[in-house]
């Protein structure tokens, strides 16, 4: 209980610092929509979306929407970091293997498996 409401006072406050003034979101995103109870790492990236790692794969949350990513590459994995470099690549840390998804593209590639 205590996470979902951690979860829920992070999305707020994302989505006041994306939107300052101009607009206000709060959603709570909770089991219904496929989020497990454990969340082992959550990444915010400067234009509001955020990532988050479970134990049943990645997600983004984009404001509004809870995209589900494939379930094959993260399958039988802890994610333990998300993070962005320089040239704004999405890496993933996972305890059997590393993945990147390139800037402007869709999928994640397996880097070391």
């Amino acid at each position: 209980m205590a996470k979902k409401l951690l979860f829920s006072i992070f999305l707020l406050l994302a989505s006041i610092s994306t939107f300052a003034k101009e607009q206000f979101i709060f959603t709570r995103i909770s089991q219904e929509e496929g989020l497990t109870a454990t969340i082992n790492c959550i990444y915010k990236e400067k234009d509001g979306d955020v990532w988050i790692g479970t134990p049943n794969g990645i997600y983004r949350f984009d404001g509004y929407t809870l995209h589900k990513y494939r379930e094959e590459l993260f399958s039988d994995c802890r994610i333990f970091q998300i993070i962005k470099d320089t040239k704004d690549n999405l890496w993933v840390l996972t305890d059997k293997r590393l993945l990147c998804r390139p800037c402007g593209e869709q999928d994640f590639k397996i880097i070391i498996p």
